[in-house]
C-alpha cells in the first residue's frame, strides 16, 4: 500500500512539474531583433499558391502577424504559441499563461512585449518576447476585455465602467476614471489620445491622464463596429447605419444608411471608406461627400475584417471564399474557394493566412 501511494505521489508531482513548466516557459521565440524586422508587403495581385495547410490543436481566437516569418496564435482554451511560415515544423511549444481563457491581448512592436488579459482570472501579464521573461503580473478585479497602448501607458477597461491607466514598465496604477458606461471598444487615436466606444454607440476621447477631451452620443444599436484614422472615427451598426465623426472636434460630419446589417469591421484608405454588409455586398464610399463610388455583390455573409493591401481590398466570405477587389473600381482581381467556412484571416508580407471551421490553418503565398 505504501509503495502504491508513493507511486501515485510521484506521478502527481511529475504532472505538476509538467504543468508548471508549460505555464512558465512562455513563447520561446528563438529570434533576434534583426529577425523581427517587418518586411514590405507584396501586392496580392500576383499568382496565388497554397504553400501549406495544417490542423491546429484547438480553435484559434486570434491569428496575428508578428514580424519576419512569425505569426502569433491565441486559442479559445487559452494557449499561446507561434508558427514559422517558412518552417516544415511549424508549431513552437504551446504556453498557458492563465488557468482560464485569454480575453484580449496587445503586441507592442516597439519593445516586443506581449500584454495578455484574462477577464475570467482577473489577471494581466506583461511578457518580453525577446528574452522570454515575464516583466510583471497584476490581479485586477473586474478587468474587462478592452485594452489600448498609448506611449508608455497601458489602458484597460473594467466591467464596472472604469478606465485604468497603468505604467507599461511596472504595471503600477497611474490613473483611474469612472465612465458610467458599458465599454464596447478602446483604441489609440493620434499619438496620445484614448478613444472609448460605449455599448450604446457613444464615443469618448481622453488624454493619457484620463482627462476628458470630448464626448459624443450617436444613435446606434449596441456594440457597433468601428474604425479610426487621424482625422475621422467611423461607426456602423446592425441596422446598416453609419456615422462619420470628426476626430479632432468630436462632432458628427455626416451619416449614411445602407439598410442592411454591418458586422464586419470597416476599413479606411485615404479619403475612401470600405464597408461590407451581411448580404455579401461591398461598397466603396467617398469620405469627402459620402457618395457611393462602387458596389460589388458577392454571395453570403461577411463578418471578417476587410483588409487593405496596396491598391486592393481583400474580402472573406463566411462560406469559405476569398475575393480580391480593386479599391478604385471594385473590380474583382481573383477569388479563391476553400472547402469549409472561414473563421479567421490575416495578411502577412507574402500572402494570406486563413483558419477554417475545421481548425485548419492555411498559408496562401502570393508569387511576384
Amino acid at each position: 500500500m505504501i509503495v502504491i501511494n508513493q507511486k501515485r505521489i510521484i506521478i502527481v508531482l511529475l504532472m505538476l512539474i509538467v504543468i508548471f513548466s508549460a505555464c512558465t516557459k512562455g513563447l520561446h521565440l528563438k529570434v533576434t531583433l534583426e529577425d523581427l524586422v517587418v518586411p514590405e508587403y507584396l501586392p496580392l495581385t500576383g499568382e496565388l499558391v497554397l504553400a501549406w495547410t495544417e490542423k491546429l490543436p484547438s480553435t484559434p481566437k486570434t491569428v496575428e502577424y508578428l514580424a519576419g516569418s512569425y505569426i502569433l496564435i491565441i486559442t479559445h482554451p487559452g494557449e499561446v504559441f507561434t508558427m514559422d511560415l517558412t518552417s516544415s515544423e511549424k508549431k513552437v511549444r504551446r504556453w498557458h499563461p492563465f488557468r482560464n481563457r485569454i480575453s484580449t491581448h496587445i503586441v507592442d512592436r516597439n519593445t516586443w512585449r506581449l500584454y495578455l488579459v484574462s477577464s475570467m482570472d482577473d489577471k494581466l501579464i506583461a511578457y518580453n518576447m525577446l528574452n522570454k521573461k515575464q516583466l510583471w503580473k497584476r490581479k485586477i478585479p473586474h478587468i474587462g476585455n478592452h485594452t489600448a497602448l498609448i506611449g508608455g501607458t497601458l489602458m484597460l477597461s473594467q466591467t464596472t465602467g472604469n478606465i485604468m491607466a497603468l505604467d507599461n514598465d511596472s504595471g503600477e496604477l497611474l490613473e483611474s476614471r469612472k465612465t458610467n458606461k458599458q465599454i464596447a471598444g478602446m483604441m489609440r487615436h493620434h499619438s496620445d489620445t484614448l478613444l472609448i466606444i460605449t455599448a450604446d454607440g457613444g464615443v469618448q476621447a481622453y488624454t493619457k491622464k484620463l482627462e476628458s477631451i470630448w464626448k459624443l452620443s450617436v444613435n446606434l444599436n449596441p456594440n457597433p463596429v468601428f474604425t479610426a484614422n487621424n482625422d475621422r472615427i467611423i461607426l456602423a451598426d446592425s441596422d446598416g447605419r453609419i456615422k462619420v465623426i470628426d476626430g479632432q472636434e468630436g462632432v458628427l460630419q455626416f451619416e449614411l444608411d445602407v439598410h442592411t446589417p454591418i458586422y464586419a469591421p470597416l476599413l479606411m484608405s485615404e479619403e475612401r471608406l470600405f464597408i461590407a454588409t451581411s448580404a455579401g455586398e461591398v461598397l466603396g464610399i467617398d469620405l469627402a461627400d459620402g457618395k457611393v463610388l462602387w458596389r460589388y455583390q458577392g454571395s453570403g455573409l461577411i463578418n471578417q475584417p476587410l483588409l487593405g493591401n496596396k491598391s486592393t481590398l481583400l474580402v472573406a466570405y463566411a462560406r469559405g471564399k476569398l475575393v480580391l477587389l480593386n479599391q478604385d473600381s471594385g473590380a474583382e482581381q481573383w477569388s479563391y474557394k476553400f472547402d469549409h467556412p472561414l473563421k479567421r484571416i490575416t495578411l502577412v508580407p507574402q500572402g494570406v493566412v486563413t483558419v477554417d471551421s475545421e481548425r485548419q490553418i492555411s498559408y496562401l503565398q502570393v508569387l511576384p
